[in-house]
């Protein structure tokens, strides 16, 4: 199976064995490759590390895509779940000039908290559905 593609499905075992997986790689590339290299400029560096975040960005998307895929649901809730709050609290939060309420900080943060805990932890959809059949389960 491809792991980058963004059709099928994909088990919470294998969703969580990935995205950890995924995570560590990242976060050991830039500890131990970028961040102790001697570059000449900063900007070099700069590159790495965005096109480090891009393919990371990516992969993600592509294994949250087909976990909500095996729950039963299109891989457009990436954008209520993940994007407007990733989004949100990036952007205009961080923007002195943005002056939001409390109460919607809080609905945003809880609406990636209810995303999170529904796409990583709910049981797929028994058998077949619209996005393909049922995967195998991981050997333990």
């Amino acid at each position: 199976m491809l792991y980058l593609g963004f059709k099928g499905r994909l088990g919470r075992a294998k969703f969580w064995l990935l995205s950890l997986s995924w995570t560590g790689l990242l976060l050991s590339t830039l500890l131990y490759v970028v961040h102790p290299l001697e570059i000449g400029s900063d900007t070099v560096k700069f590159s790495l590390v965005a096109l480090l975040f891009a393919a990371f960005y990516y992969i993600q998307l592509s294994l949250l895509v087909r976990r909500l895929h095996d729950i039963g649901k299109s891989g457009w809730w990436y954008i209520p779940y993940f994007f407007i709050p990733t989004t949100y609290l990036r952007f205009f939060n961080q923007n002195p000039e943005y002056e939001a309420p409390l109460i919607v900080t809080i609905l945003i943060v809880l609406l990636a908290i209810f995303g999170m805990l529904n796409a990583g932890f709910a049981a797929g959809t028994k058998g077949p559905n619209k996005y393909d059949v049922e995967p195998a389960p991981v050997a333990a």
